[in-house]
């Protein structure tokens, strides 16, 4: 009878490991197509570049905990775990959401759900053990509301400020302005001399999969999470101060090649030797109390309690996961197979089949996302797109700047320069952005404290342009920018009325994000800094420039733009 029982029970256990297969099989099929998109879509934000390590030590760590045969012989072998059907039905149900929206980031919310729910359900009872490295997929999630570029800019400007105070202490003479660094061979944005704000998603990953890696206890993982944000953030500073320093005593450029490689490199190498120190530093403070005394340990409910909470140790034996009713599971697994076919059949046709639609273009620009039609037009301005006299102003200077793809001021930007009766005034297009973009954002990051600001509508149509009023210590601004995108049409800026409208504006963008690198708006400003505040007239004529550029950038556009010779 006990040979029998085994022999049902290995039976059982190959039949659920069939079933398991296959609807691995459709679940993959039904979320892979958007997950990949996202993550084609990711590599465009250098700060999630690291991802395909993720993916390489998730897939590792989950071969090495695979349940083997026989390993634990005494678990359930026929029943169908109730969790695994509910993981598996809501990553459908997510997915189905995901291709009505052809949203890349809800399919990737999809596929980690549903996968955990196959992965429950192969595993069985050694579900305990590659669930967390699973789950460290969602480290390449981006979070709502864009949280990620505000964390970024916040860091930025804490960079600024304590590289600042270093190198005071060290002797440099520098300006400070925001974001801004001064020195008096370059200014230096901290976005190009710290590009190692990267490096505070990069560590807090490599804290995560260390602390899984180690079966860290929750505690044990949130410390070297914290430990990995401070020294990302002191490592930035080290960073940017040894931009500055090197080139102001020694005429070093390390943002020049291969200096800049070498240098963020090296303290790269320096941001996982303190994780991996503190890491041995939390062992040593609440790693597992030991006391060899009979068994007083295990009768000492605050040295269990430590051991289990604090230091991380298990038991060794797996508790066994609720299942439903035998023929009620089976069909709920036979359902979720045929729903995650119909899914994956909608995500091919979708991809492939939809001509015209939005999932198509989508597509398109990931499969070609160098340039777009628009950025390449407005590469091909030169300075006589603007004239030499602008009504009373003269024109006095004119540059083409290029940045690091995702800058915040734009990849690329053309500026005009003009002396003016009441000031000097800089007519900027600042090129691609992927939707409107605030403006007001980027001039509080480079030293202007934004007094005021608000919308009002344009003499040539109706659409909403920004008037901005900006002041410095020595100094006022007055600001008036537009957005348009690729057809000429206003892009219009979003609602700003009540916390509800504006938590749904994000939301909504949450899901129908644009595609990173295919931006096709472009933002035309012109800035007047004076001594003193500008009156009424000359904030209308401002205004009027303001219009006139669009006319003129307008016009180059629908002219084609021809190259300068």
């Amino acid at each position: 009878m006990p040979d029998a029982h085994c022999k049902m029970g290995a039976m059982n256990q190959s039949a659920t490991n069939r079933r398991g297969l296959l609807l691995a099989i459709v679940v993959a099929l039904a979320t892979l197509p958007l997950a990949a998109l996202y993550l084609l879509q990711l590599w465009d934000w250098p700060h999630y570049q690291f991802f395909p390590m993720l993916l390489l030590v998730v897939a590792v760590m989950l071969f090495q905990r695979w349940p083997r045969r026989g390993e634990h012989p005494n678990a359930p072998t026929d029943a169908i775990p109730t969790v695994a059907l509910a993981l598996v039905w809501t990553g459908l149900a997510i997915e189905a959401g995901a291709l009505a929206l052809f949203s890349p980031w809800l399919g990737y919310v999809a596929f980690i759900v549903a996968g955990a729910g196959v992965l429950c359900l192969l595993s069985g009872p050694g579900w305990r053990d590659v669930r967390m490295p699973w789950l460290t997929l969602l480290l390449a999630l981006r979070p709502p509301m864009k949280l990620d570029e505000v964390l970024i800019t916040r860091l930025q400007r804490a960079t600024a400020s304590s590289s600042s105070q270093l190198l005071d202490w060290l002797g440099v003479d520098h300006v400070r302005a925001g974001v801004l660094i001064e020195i008096p061979k370059k200014m230096l944005f901290v976005e190009e001399a710290c590009s190692g704000v990267q490096s505070l998603f990069s560590l807090i990953t490599m804290a995560v999969l260390l602390a899984v890696w180690h079966r860290r206890s929750l505690v044990w993982a949130c410390l070297l999470v914290a430990a990995a944000a401070v020294g990302a953030a002191a490592m930035n500073v080290v960073r940017t101060v040894s931009i500055v320093y090197a080139l102001d005593r020694w005429d070093v450029d390390l943002l020049a090649e291969p200096g800049h490689t070498v240098l963020g490199v090296a303290i790269f190498i320096g941001s996982l030797a303190w994780l991996m120190s503190f890491d041995q530093l939390a062992r040593f403070l609440i790693g597992e109390v030991t006391v060899h005394r009979g068994d007083y340990e295990s009768s000492n409910l605050l040295i269990r309690g430590w051991n289990r909470w604090i230091a991380g140790v298990r038991s060794e034996s797996p508790r066994p996961m609720a299942g439903g009713s035998t023929w009620l599971s089976r069909l709920g697994l036979a359902g979720a197979g045929g729903a995650a076919a119909l899914l994956g059949a909608a995500a091919i046709w979708l991809a492939v089949g939809a001509k015209g639609s939005r999932a198509a273009t989508t597509v398109a620009a990931v499969r070609a996302p160098a340039s777009s039609v628009l950025t390449e037009r407005l590469n091909s301005l030169h300075e006589s797109a603007m004239p030499e006299t602008f009504g009373a102003w003269e024109r006095t200077d004119f540059e083409r700047v290029s940045r690091p793809r995702r800058s915040q001021f734009g990849e690329h930007s053309l500026t005009w320069t003009y002396r003016t009766p009441f000031g000097q005034a800089a007519c900027s297009l600042d090129y691609p952005f992927p939707q409107w973009h605030d403006l007001r954002v980027c001039y509080a990051n480079i030293g202007w404290q934004v007094r005021s600001s608000e919308k009002y509508e344009g003499t040539t149509d109706d659409s909403e342009r920004m008037r901005v009023f900006l002041q410095k210590p020595d100094m006022h601004g007055y600001l008036s920018f537009a957005a348009r995108n690729s057809s000429g049409e206003a892009a219009a800026a979003p609602k700003l009325e009540g916390d509800v409208r504006r938590f749904t504006d994000r939301l909504r963008k949450l899901v129908d994000d644009p595609l990173p690198g295919s931006g096709e708006t472009f933002q035309l400003q012109v800035l007047i800094q004076s001594a003193g505040p500008l009156n009424p007239a000359e904030r209308d004529d401002v205004e009027q420039h303001l219009e006139s550029f669009l006319r003129l950038i307008q016009e180059a556009l629908n002219d084609g733009a021809a190259p300068s010779p």
